[in-house]
């Protein structure tokens, strides 16, 4: 069952026709307040959703995009530590998504070993959510995680082969890519005309 973000996000209406919403709106800190990023009414949405898995649940697993994926790996990890009201998820899927950057959740994401399945779907070239920081998402596993990424591995040519269905396959390089973690299973996903 859906779950909208409760947040009217301000800068995106002046942009585009919304309404548009966000779980929490991310600010840098200053230098002398530790640096960092500061998630503004995060805790607010994280009430939100433990009213909505007691009112509504209890839930087999979470699906989140962009922040709703950075929302549901946070509530998963403070679910298994005992610090949300309700019992984990029983599977992640995250969309476009990276760990929580708030600075109170360092220490949470260095000792995190999530053991449940996970499906991370991502798009290398985003420019909002980059690859590393998807990779800080899947280090916090302790079972392999299913990717979706599109080529990660490109051949040099991979260009040219993209119009040409026939002969992509086999020239697609297959060599294991050292950027992922030994713990994932990489699922490409190639998309071509």
């Amino acid at each position: 069952m859906p779950f909208e973000a409760q947040h009217i996000c301000i800068w995106t209406t002046q942009v585009f026709e919304g309404p548009y919403h966000e779980w929490f709106n991310a600010n840098r800190r200053w230098a002398r307040e530790g640096g960092g990023v500061e998630y503004n009414y995060l805790e607010e949405s994280l009430a939100a959703v433990a009213d909505a898995v007691k009112r509504r649940g209890p839930y087999d697993g979470f699906i989140g995009f962009s922040q709703g994926g950075t929302l549901a790996h946070l509530c998963a990890m403070l679910a298994c530590e005992g610090q949300l009201p309700f019992e984990p998820p029983q599977f992640l899927i995250m969309i476009c998504s990276r760990a929580s950057r708030h600075y109170a959740h360092q220490e949470l994401r260095e000792r995190a070993q999530l053991r449940l399945p996970a499906l991370v779907i991502y798009n290398g070239e985003d420019e909002k959510v980059g690859p590393e920081e998807t990779m800080r998402l899947i280090e916090t596993f302790a079972y392999p995680v299913g990717q979706v990424h599109p080529n990660p591995n490109p051949s040099p040519n991979h260009n040219q082969n993209q119009n040409n269905n026939h002969n992509h396959n086999h020239n697609h390089n297959h060599n294991h890519n050292p950027s992922l973690s030994p713990k994932t299973l990489t699922l490409t996903l190639t998309l071509t005309n």
